[in-house]
């Protein structure tokens, strides 16, 4: 979604740390709100304003992705399958899709991450590139806080940094859902998934296939 202040607009796009930022805009003052309301992960009210996104490294970001969605099945009433195939059915996000195999039976983290690669080769690459061609900053959720004090810095807005940096993390990955890369298979997402390392990530050492 748009989370536009006074200064700027911050362009959330999902499992990139957005819903952090947003509590830190609100707690150093500076109003944050949605703009349009109820419409998630939208690029809106950029024109003539100064825009801020972030991005995440595409191994943590699909193993994040796979624990929110199964942790979202888990919190509701009823067999996790079913909402599983449910959040399949609707594909709110293209890669949804390959929670479930063919029979509606629920993908483990591997068995989801190689279908992505295979049925939606570049999708992260080319969410990133589409939000940070509207952007003046990217910044990475790997080093969040001081990157939104650079944002929120460039943007001109009035804040206190140490209000910020004490805003604590929030949507931790749930334990019940672990999601290791087995060999071979990171290799393969990064292949996919080149062109958002090499615009964001390059000459990054990262340890998120662990």
């Amino acid at each position: 979604m748009a989370i536009v202040i006074e200064s700027a607009t911050f362009l959330h796009l999902p499992k990139c740390g957005g819903t952090w930022v947003r509590q830190a805009l609100a707690a150093a003052g500076l109003g944050p709100r949605e703009e349009p309301p109820g419409e998630p992960h939208r690029i809106a009210a950029t024109e003539g304003r100064f825009v801020f996104t972030f991005v995440r490294h595409p191994l943590s970001w699909y193993r994040s992705f796979w624990n929110y969605r199964l942790s979202t099945a888990a919190s509701r009433d009823g067999p996790l399958d079913g909402h599983l195939r449910e959040m399949a059915r609707r594909a709110a996000e293209p890669i949804d899709a390959c929670l479930v195999d063919d029979d509606g039976r629920p993908r483990s983290f591997a068995a989801f991450a190689a279908a992505c690669v295979e049925r939606h080769p570049g999708f992260l690459s080319d969410r990133f590139a589409l939000f940070a061609g509207e952007s003046d900053f990217v910044g990475r959720q790997e080093s969040l806080c001081e990157d939104l004090v650079a944002a929120l810095t460039r943007a001109g807005a009035a804040f206190d940094p140490e209000v910020i940096r004490r805003v604590p993390r929030v949507n931790e990955a749930d334990p019940r859902f672990r999601a290791h890369y087995p060999p071979g298979l990171a290799a393969r997402l990064l292949a996919a998934e080149s062109a958002a390392v090499e615009a964001f990530y390059r000459g990054t050492v990262t340890t998120a296939a662990a």
